[in-house]
């Protein structure tokens, strides 16, 4: 019985870290998402290009009240770490080209709190020193908030974003796999 017990509270304790430590992909999306030009804009920071660079992103906002369910859909050029009130959430973009850009649709609501909620994102271009399957255009972000209620993440002129210098590339010639960073002590 007390075997019975401690693999069974395993169980839901595992659960509640899997489920507080990273977004559920959600596969709801508004249909006019799908017909019509998003609301929200690409964001760069005004030194941002193609070439390697790391950038912190971040928006603060205020929720009456925690809610039952948050969708967003966020991509990044090249790469993106998401973090929500200071935990890591998701990366992404899945691999895509230039011409068919990937992004992922999250339920966020999880991670979100009634009050100041903080949604941050570093985004990096590995640039030249990045993998031959590896596209880019120009390095930014955006995020589309799945309706109305969402709509407080869009990426426009009230985000926050500044450049990370604490990254430099380590490249050893290996087109196929890019790029390792490395971090400034």
């Amino acid at each position: 019985m007390k075997i019975k017990c401690k693999l069974f509270l395993l169980l839901v304790l595992s659960t509640f870290w899997h489920t507080q430590i990273f977004a559920q992909h959600a596969t709801e999306i508004s249909p006019k998402l799908v017909r019509e030009k998003w609301d929200a804009k690409w964001i760069a920071h005004p030194r941002s290009n193609e070439q390697f660079g790391v950038y912190n992103f971040r928006k603060a906002f205020e929720l009456k009240q925690a809610p039952k369910k948050f969708i967003i859909h966020i991509s990044a050029d090249n790469r993106y770490w998401l973090y929500i009130n200071g935990k890591r959430i998701c990366t992404g973009p899945a691999k895509g080209d230039v011409a068919n850009w990937n992004f992922e649709s999250l339920e966020i609501s999880g991670h979100l709190r009634k009050g100041t909620n903080v949604l941050a994102v570093t985004v990096w271009n590995q640039g030249d020193y990045r993998a031959a399957w590896q596209q880019t255009y120009k390095t930014g972000l955006v995020v589309q908030g799945n309706s109305s209620v969402e709509a407080i993440l869009n990426t426009n002129e009230t985000w926050k974003v500044a450049e990370n210098n604490a990254y430099y590339p380590l490249y050893d010639g290996y087109k196929f796999i890019g790029a390792r960073e490395a971090f400034l002590q």
